[in-house]
């Protein structure tokens, strides 16, 4: 055998174990989701990114005559970019029985004074529930762009507009919190009460901590340290431990909103960000009672993170799945649209 076909042979069958090292990881992926340290990178990465090595085998088959490598890679780019990652044909919007609510989400945290305005005049929700809402920039009390929502109250960063009257405005309860064992030392969620057609619903306002940070110290970490040597006074080892500490964390918060959200009698409506993708166990535990409006009606991928912060090798553009709107056996969702272009917002 010549040397040229020994190469060809090799590179064939590294082109066989990209094929299977991706659907293995995939699947660690969406099985485990983040709770791992070694997954907990991979959840947070572009979706669309490592869908592209399926190129490589796919171009190897057509230089060798693989027909058979060439179809794998085809088929397993097609079910890549549409089942694996759960792309949302376009359907017929669903039709509403009885009185309709519109509900939009949005993070205004790093939002550079993106003005939401456009988009509320296009989808004209009647209740907007804003997270981070800490600035002027992320939201102004007076500005006319909300002039069409008389009622208002905030709870900590969560702040909600509606064409409904507001009848309370609480944070949430601290009881499950500490029977969970969770430390929270923010404002995780907001619980408001509203008039919807004479009949109170509840409306939840939720963001969950970012694991940001963490990957930074981490990639920080292991990038210029091995073992216990320091890099910015943070052991590689602690970085580690604080991200596994982060996700326990995390799943003792969605438990404790979990309890509060089964303890609602009224019809509820949960949105926010959660800093959750959309696999692995803490995904499910979040819809094990809920329905996903994306999952349900949605279109698309529905990726609303990150921002601002777009990336080039995700061409750009949102790639991660981490906000929701979730709803409970009440509603039936008949429509779930995520905005185009942005930049600045989640």
């Amino acid at each position: 055998m010549t040397r040229r076909a020994n190469l060809f042979r090799c590179f064939t069958w590294l082109c066989w174990g990209v094929i299977v090292v991706l659907w293995g990881a995939a699947a660690l992926v969406k099985w485990v989701g983040p709770q791992w340290l070694i997954t907990s990178p991979l959840a947070f990465v572009p979706k669309l990114l490592p869908g592209l090595a399926f190129l490589v085998p796919m171009a190897m088959g057509l230089l060798t005559n693989r027909r058979r490598m060439m179809g794998v890679a085809i088929f397993s780019i097609v079910l890549w970019f549409g089942p694996a990652l759960e792309w949302r044909l376009p359907g017929r919007q669903k039709t509403a029985e009885g009185p309709v609510l519109r509900i939009m989400t949005c993070n205004r945290g790093q939002n550079h004074g993106h003005s939401v305005k456009p988009w509320i005049d296009r989808v004209r929700p009647d209740v907007i529930a804003f997270q981070d809402a800490w600035s002027p920039d992320a939201y102004l009390a007076g500005s006319p762009d909300y002039a069409d929502y008389p009622h208002r109250k905030r709870v900590g960063e969560h702040v909600l507009l509606s064409r409904y009257p507001i009848t309370f405005a609480t944070q949430a309860s601290r009881g499950p919190i500490l029977r969970k064992g969770s430390q929270w030392h923010y404002q995780p969620a907001g619980r408001f009460g509203i008039d919807f057609h004479g009949r109170e619903i509840i409306v939840w306002s939720v963001h969950l901590r970012s694991p940001r940070n963490h990957f930074r110290q981490l990639r920080g970490a292991l990038a210029w340290t091995v073992g216990w040597s320091r890099k910015d006074g943070i052991p590689a080892s602690g970085a580690t431990g604080d991200l596994e500490n982060y996700w326990a964390e995390h799943r003792r918060s969605i438990e404790a909103l979990n309890e509060l959200f089964r303890s609602e009698q009224s019809p509820t409506v949960i949105a926010g960000d959660w800093n959750v993708p959309d696999v692995g166990p803490d995904y499910q535990a979040m819809t094990v009672s809920l329905t996903d409006a994306h999952r349900e009606v949605g279109r698309g991928y529905g990726s609303t993170f990150p921002g601002d912060l777009k990336w080039w090798p995700a061409f750009h553009q949102p790639w991660l799945r981490i906000d929701y709107v979730l709803s409970d056996c009440h509603w039936r969702p008949v429509r779930c649209v995520v905005e185009p272009d942005s930049e600045g917002a989640q």
